[in-house]
């Protein structure tokens, strides 16, 4: 009996699994501010920057040090301003008034930024603490020209 008891169990399907693979782009944070109907925030953007270095080589047996250009990558911190053309979301995919979020960020605050647009997938909500704004950038009209982000650097 006890043998019969553990084939059916064992005949018995797992339970399904939840696909966790995220779908889509993922999200970025973000300090932004709304200043004058645009968003501004304070991001990271990797620069090249030039360093010369003295490197010993040997040359005819002799130890003589040249002169080497070298390039690095390092991250500065910059003020980037984007059209305001966003909406904005909970964690729970309901959408948020534009006048509420809008109020929410003039003294700025760390938010969620989605990385299309569309809402980011809730593998990636589930992530984050209740109270954090998702900003989703609104489909660009096709005929409009191409905005241009203003750098202050």
């Amino acid at each position: 009996m006890q043998m019969l008891i553990i084939a059916m169990l064992i005949l018995v399907p797992a339970p399904p699994v939840e696909n966790i693979e995220p779908k889509g782009p993922a999200p970025s944070l973000r300090y932004v501010k709304w200043v004058s109907g645009n968003i501004e925030s304070t991001v990271a953007v990797p620069v090249q920057e030039a360093y010369v270095v003295n490197v010993p080589a040997t040359i005819n047996g002799q130890t003589v040090y040249q002169t080497v250009t070298k390039v690095r990558i390092i991250h500065k911190t910059v003020k980037e301003t984007r059209l305001g053309n966003f909406t904005g979301y909970d964690l729970d995919g309901k959408k948020i008034d534009a006048a509420v979020w809008q109020k929410a960020l003039e003294k700025g605050a760390t938010v969620i930024m989605a990385g299309s647009e569309e809402l980011p997938d809730a593998s990636y909500r589930k992530l984050f603490k209740e109270g954090i704004l998702i900003l989703v950038p609104l489909p660009a009209d096709p005929n409009a020209p191409i905005p241009v982000p203003a750098i202050n650097r």
